[in-house]
């Protein structure tokens, strides 16, 4: 607004800032502004964590699926058997080691170490094929 009279100006401003309505008015605007930005800004922080965290933990493990179907046969031990020697028999290219076929055999069969196995004892032995 333009005055011709600097008086008038003068006024103007300081009935301006003197006004409780205007200085409340004010005040409120400022409080909304400054808690506007507070909103906006955890709004993007939330947004970039998601762009930026959450890609590496989707990530998954390319896993091969095991040719044929997983099945479980019961097996007595033979004298000179190891778990070892049974994975030679039984374990295929679906496990990850021969070590990973034998902790799996003490797992299921609930042996400590694999050095508790007798013979005639009966074991569950798992392996993978297209038929029973």
């Amino acid at each position: 607004m333009q005055y011709r009279n600097t008086r008038r100006r003068e006024r103007y401003e300081s009935s301006r800032h003197s006004n409780p309505y205007v200085r409340r008015h004010t005040s409120e605007r400022k409080h909304i502004l400054f808690t506007s930005a507070i909103v906006t800004g955890m709004i993007l922080l939330v947004f970039v964590m998601l762009i930026f965290i959450t890609p590496s933990r989707i990530r998954a493990e390319k896993r091969e699926v095991p040719s044929g179907t997983k099945y479980y046969t019961s097996y007595q031990i033979q004298a000179g058997d190891s778990l070892w020697s049974i994975s030679e028999k039984y374990s295929s290219d679906t496990y990850e080691s021969r070590l990973a076929y034998v902790d799996e055999v003490c797992r299921i069969n609930h042996l400590r170490d694999q050095d508790e196995i007798y013979a005639g004892q009966k074991i569950c032995i798992p392996y993978y094929a297209d038929h029973p």
